[in-house]
């Protein structure tokens, strides 16, 4: 195959002067650069270029660990599971104390743990059903979410909470690699990003946000944004859902 790649592009101009579509678009598939992406709306295709364009300009690869809050499935929907394939582990934190055990029979490697990400001791968890994608603590969130697509709370938890300090220096203490940061917490965004102020040694390289739910607009999504930039993160692209962050002092 790499052999075949290598002559890919003289193959293909010289097929482009003949009429063998046929021959020129079984060589363009099988050179072309086929991936497999799991987020919901391409998070993890932008992380992969951010990494790609890394490599090509450093000629090194970028290693990456993460901390995935509010983190639902292990493959489904998530932004950390081509990093996980890639053989790289991180902290996950859901709330959701159903996912505990999905969670370990697939990615054993990665630190789970089964706490919600929030200012305070405990909070309630609002759940639509065990494996919902949008439980939540935030109560008028829980309504827009029953109002929007039908579905009504149908169980309430209570359960311990962990600032997003304690969780950073927690996954620092445990990882020497830099790290990503993906916040989706249904939302409580904006009140958890904001109770940190990214201190040297203890800022992501890379942050994925969700700012904008996908039903919706979301009235922290300015507030996010000036909030980074002022603590020297640059948006450098978008998803339906989710904005993304780059550290304007780290080498990306």
């Amino acid at each position: 195959m790499k052999s075949l790649q290598s002559i890919r592009t003289a193959l293909l101009e010289l097929l482009q002067k003949l009429p063998f579509k046929s021959v020129a678009l079984l060589i363009e598939k099988m050179t072309a650069n086929k991936r497999s992406f799991y987020s919901f709306y391409g998070e993890d295709a932008i992380v992969m270029g951010l990494m790609d364009r890394y490599k090509m300009q450093t000629g090194n690869k970028l290693e990456l660990s993460y901390i995935d809050i509010g983190a639902w499935r292990p493959i489904k929907g998530s932004n950390t599971y081509f990093l996980y394939k890639l053989g790289f582990s991180g902290t996950v934190i859901e709330p959701n104390p159903h996912f505990q055990r999905i969670w370990s029979l697939i990615r054993p490697r990665d630190n789970f743990v089964s706490v919600g990400c929030g200012i305070g001791k405990t909070a309630n968890l609002q759940i639509f059903h065990p494996g919902a994608a949008s439980n939540t603590f935030n109560l008028e969130f829980a309504k827009e979410i029953t109002n929007q697509q039908g579905f009504p709370v149908t169980d309430t938890v209570s359960v311990p909470l962990s600032s997003l300090q304690e969780i950073i220096e927690n996954h620092i203490a445990n990882s020497a690699l830099p790290f990503l940061l993906d916040l989706d917490i249904e939302g409580m965004d904006y009140e958890v990003l904001s109770s940190y102020n990214f201190p040297i040694g203890f800022r992501p390289k890379i942050i994925l946000i969700e700012d904008k739910p996908p039903m919706g607009v979301s009235a922290h999504s300015l507030l996010i944004e000036n909030y980074l930039i002022a603590h020297s993160y640059q948006p450098i692209a978008r998803t339906v859902a989710t904005a993304v962050y780059v550290d304007e002092n780290s080498d990306l």
